[in-house]
């Protein structure tokens, strides 16, 4: 499907490479379903492997990268919100400018993932393990970090407002000019 996207954004067809994006985003917005004991290792394999496809094609991605955006997809809606990301494995991936507003990532392992500049409001990371996160600038407006490990993560300049951290370790994050504002702070470390 990707490929597929490459081709259209090649040929001058946005709306048709947008609907080929958006098939893959529709598919990472698929929750799971109620009663299942969560996303299974094949099914967390293949989410992790769509973001890291969108990720690398993505305007966001190759502007923090300094690379040309040319037959790419710059143009197209690449906003990863609202995606079902449960338990998946990140770790140290390249995601900075990131758009993933309201996604859950309870038990995602996100362990030095760049997530600088990204936007993660409203995002659920219940227990994730996101030591040595660098998420310098990012927007975390009211997200549930309940018990999330951000041992030396650095969120400088990052905005926490509202932001529930109950149990999280936050023990050694770099939290300089951090907004802070209305967060349930009963955390660890």
């Amino acid at each position: 499907m990707a490929a597929l996207a490459d081709e259209w954004v090649r040929a001058g067809q946005r709306a048709d490479a947008q609907t080929s994006v958006d098939l893959l985003r529709a598919y990472l917005r698929m929750g799971v379903e109620e009663g299942s004991a969560g996303l299974s290792a094949r099914e967390r394999e293949l989410r992790k492997a769509l973001v890291d496809t969108i990720a690398r094609r993505a305007d966001w991605w190759l502007r923090s990268v300094g690379a040309d955006g040319k037959n790419v997809w710059g143009q197209l809606d690449t906003e990863l919100a609202d995606s079902c990301l449960v338990s998946i494995d990140l770790n140290r991936a390249h995601l900075a400018g990131i758009r993933l507003s309201g996604a859950d990532l309870s038990g995602a392992v996100l362990s030095g993932a760049d997530l600088e500049n990204g936007m993660l409001s409203r995002a659920i990371l219940v227990n994730a393990k996101c030591a040595g996160i660098y998420a310098r600038g990012a927007d975390f407006e009211y997200p549930d970090l309940r018990g999330a490990d951000l041992r030396d993560a650095n969120l400088t300049e990052a905005d926490l407002s509202g932001a529930d951290l109950s149990g999280a370790d936050l023990t050694g994050a770099q939290l300089s000019g951090t907004g802070l504002a209305e967060i349930n702070s009963k955390s660890t470390g």
